[in-house]
């Protein structure tokens, strides 16, 4: 993630110099590897982009190049989709999952998943319901902490999503829509998210899982249900903004 950057992070780069120097390599490697690196950055960056649209959507690569390539949504949303999951919020009751979702648009500002300037629904609509059922926040911070709970828990291409997330949020290299941020971490409780998402038995990135028939169950439920461990950033009845909410001692 350090070498990708194209200002890297003093502390971020001597510790990927350190790795390099326990694996065995000179300072002439190290040199040769980080001017690739930083040579090749934005091409592999794009295509990890292509690859994670690839996991989450089961769209062809080819075409998804295409489309970004003539400046067209990778993957296109229908709106009606839109406008079935609008409308399956606003019947949501209070304290179910999808009546903390609609609090989470109503208090973040973000607008539903593949609306126009969005990334599609079928890439982030499971991914905010994941915000919901584990409950982390919307800040930087905190998507990285959701990324690695996301990494732990997926089957399949959960590392590949949290190398986006490390590059938009933690090193604030543009990958995709949204601005980047530099998000520092607190060690604790990104091991305590990976353990998190470790720990649950269903995988909550499979394409199968129907993230939308849970928007009616009581969210306390849908947690038991799915075996969610206690954690996260948001307590009962917090907000879903960028501040932080942490229960006291969960860091401990």
């Amino acid at each position: 993630m350090a070498l990708a950057a194209d200002d890297p992070d003093a502390s971020a780069l001597e510790s990927a110099r350190w790795v390099a120097r326990q694996l065995g390599a000179d300072d002439l490697t190290m040199r040769d590897v980080e001017a690739s690196a930083h040579a090749n950055a934005a091409r592999a960056e794009a295509d990890l982009f292509r690859r994670l649209l690839v996991w989450r959507t089961g769209e062809r690569e080819d075409l998804i190049r295409e489309r970004l390539a003539a400046g067209l949504p990778a993957v296109p949303t229908p709106p009606e989709s839109v406008e079935r999951l609008r409308r399956l919020l606003g019947e949501a009751r209070e304290g179910t999952v999808g009546g903390e979702l609609a609090r989470f648009y109503a208090q973040t500002g973000y607008d539903l998943p593949g609306s126009p300037g969005t990334l599609p629904l079928e890439v982030l609509g499971g991914h905010d319901v994941r915000h919901i059922l584990a409950g982390y926040d919307a800040s930087a911070e905190a998507e990285m902490y959701l990324a690695g709970f996301e990494a732990a828990n997926a089957a399949d291409g959960g590392a590949e999503y949290l190398a986006v997330m490390m590059l938009q949020w933690h090193q604030g290299i543009k990958i995709s829509v949204f601005p980047p941020d530099h998000a520092p971490l607190n060690p604790a409780a990104f091991a305590s998210a990976v353990d998190r998402g470790s720990e649950t038995p269903v995988d909550l990135s499979d394409r199968s899982w129907d993230w939308q028939s849970l928007l009616a169950v009581p969210l306390d439920e849908a947690r038991g249900d799915l075996g969610i461990p206690p954690g996260g950033s948001v307590v009962p009845g917090g907000t879903w903004d960028a501040r932080h909410h942490w229960p006291a001692g969960a860091l401990d």
